[in-house]
C-alpha cells in the first residue's frame, strides 16, 4: 500500500510540473517534451514521467506518437474559436446567477481579488513572475464568480476548461497574460461592478464580452502567425 501511494505521488509530481510549464508557456505547442530531460530535472525514473504525460495527454494537452514521442499539442483556430465561445456562454450565465445570489461578503472578496490583479503593475515583479501571479489571481476572480453563483453542478462543469484556457493563452507569445492586463483589468471591473449593482443582464453580457475579447486577441495572434509562415 505504501508503495502504490508513493508511486502516485511521484506521477503527480511530474503531472503538475509539467502542466505548470506548459500553462506557462515554457513549453509551446508542437514543441517536444523529452523524457529523459523531465527525469533528469524531477530527478525520478522515467515510469511516473509517462504516467503523468499520458494523463495530460488524456487532457489534450500534450500528443503522444507512437514510435516518435511526446510533444505538446497543437492549436488550431478553430478548436480555440469554439472553446471560447463554449466558455463565455458559461461564464455569462454564472456571473447573472452570481448578481442574482452573492452575499455582500462575497462581493468584498471579490473586490480584494479585482484589487490585486489591478495593482499587479505596481508591483516589482519579473514579467514571468507577473504572468504567474495574474493567471492565478485571475483563476480566484472566476472561481469566486462560480461560488457566488451557487450552481455547483454548472460550475464543476466549467472548471474543467480552466486549464485549456490558460493553454491557449500561454500558446500565443507575446500574449502571455500580461499583453492585455490593462484589459483585463477593466474587464474584470467592469463584471465585479455589475455584481455589486445586482445587474444580472450586465453581469453576463461583461463576463461573455470578458471571454470573447480574450478569444479574439489569440485569433488574431494565430491568424498574423498563419500569414507570417505562408508568406516565408
Amino acid at each position: 500500500m505504501e508503495k502504490t501511494r508513493s508511486s502516485q505521488l511521484r506521477w503527480k509530481t511530474a503531472y503538475e510540473r509539467i502542466k505548470a510549464d506548459i500553462l506557462e508557456g515554457r513549453y509551446l505547442p508542437g514543441e517536444a517534451i523529452r523524457v529523459t530531460d523531465v527525469t533528469a530535472e524531477q530527478k525520478m525514473s522515467r515510469y511516473p514521467v509517462m504516467d503523468a504525460l499520458k494523463h495530460l495527454a488524456a487532457e489534450q494537452l500534450v500528443e503522444i506518437v507512437p514510435q516518435v514521442g511526446c510533444r505538446v499539442a497543437t492549436v488550431d483556430l478553430r478548436a480555440v474559436s469554439d472553446h471560447f465561445r463554449f466558455v463565455a456562454s458559461a461564464e455569462g450565465l454564472l456571473a447573472e446567477l452570481a448578481a442574482e445570489r452573492a452575499e455582500d461578503a462575497d462581493l468584498r472578496e471579490l473586490e480584494r481579488i479585482a484589487h490585486g490583479i489591478e495593482t499587479l503593475k505596481e508591483k516589482d515583479l519579473a514579467d514571468k513572475r507577473q504572468a504567474q501571479h495574474y493567471r492565478l489571481l485571475n483563476r480566484q476572480f472566476h472561481g469566486m464568480v462560480h461560488e457566488m453563483a451557487a450552481a455547483p453542478m454548472l460550475a464543476s462543469t466549467i472548471v474543467k476548461f480552466w486549464d485549456r484556457n490558460d493553454f491557449f493563452v500561454s500558446a500565443t507569445p507575446g500574449l502571455l497574460f500580461l499583453e492585455r492586463l490593462e484589459d483585463a483589468v477593466t474587464e474584470h471591473r467592469a463584471i465585479l461592478n455589475a455584481l455589486v449593482r445586482r445587474d444580472a443582464t450586465a453581469a453576463r453580457k461583461a463576463a461573455e464580452g470578458h471571454v470573447l475579447q480574450i478569444n479574439k486577441q489569440i485569433a488574431d495572434i494565430l491568424r498574423r502567425r498563419a500569414g507570417s509562415k505562408a508568406r516565408g
